[in-house]
């Protein structure tokens, strides 16, 4: 029964077009000029930029679905236990896996120094460097000054590094304490090509 009932309500959308078209015959063109559709989907392209941290092998993209910006720990459980004078390395490596049918790169920059809180804040420095991979971070050359955006294109990736010293002169008082280290990177379109 319920297929006899959608036969005719059919048939009643059929028949109420035809006899619009008897009973206004100006707009008879209207009705038949016919179009062909070829009906697709449409998709807005992925800004995907993942992050995998170093040495915590962590991976996060770097924007939330909701836009917000990620938080990715670098060290993960792995947070090293530093005496006065002494450094760890850490890093971060950063893709462009964007689908978008054409190329084009982002840029990726640190948006301000590090912020370091909590008990050894004062006693902490921190250095920027580059790599050609994650494992480089242990070997590269490091600066104060806050590091040079990075150009990436489409299908590429790039590795920032990071190292962090405890200052020498770090008093007994500062054992077992520790310190947050906050880097905030940007990620931007910069242009496509062609």
């Amino acid at each position: 029964m319920r297929t006899a009932t959608a036969i005719r309500t059919a048939l009643a959308v059929v028949v109420a077009v035809v006899l619009g078209l008897l009973v206004a015959p100006a707009s008879h063109a209207l009705w038949s000029v016919f179009v062909p559709s070829n009906a697709g989907t449409i998709q807005a392209a992925d800004f995907s930029v993942p992050l995998t941290g170093y040495p915590s092998n962590l991976s996060q993209e770097m924007a939330l679905a909701d836009g917000t910006p990620a938080t990715l720990s670098l060290t993960g459980t792995q947070v090293p236990q530093l005496s006065p004078g002494a450094s760890a390395t850490a890093g971060v490596l950063i893709k462009n896996n964007t689908n978008a049918g054409s190329e084009f790169t982002i840029r990726v920059s640190a948006t301000s120094q590090a912020a370091v809180t909590g008990a050894l804040a004062g006693y902490v420095s921190v250095g920027y460097g580059t790599a050609a991979d994650l494992a480089g971070c242990a070997t590269t050359t490091y600066t104060a000054a806050l590091p040079a955006a990075i150009d990436i294109p489409k299908g590429g990736s790039a590795v920032r590094c990071f190292k962090v010293e405890l200052a020498s002169a770090a008093p007994a008082s500062a054992l077992g304490q520790s310190a947050t280290i906050s880097v905030n990177l940007n990620a931007a379109q910069i242009g496509r090509t062609p």
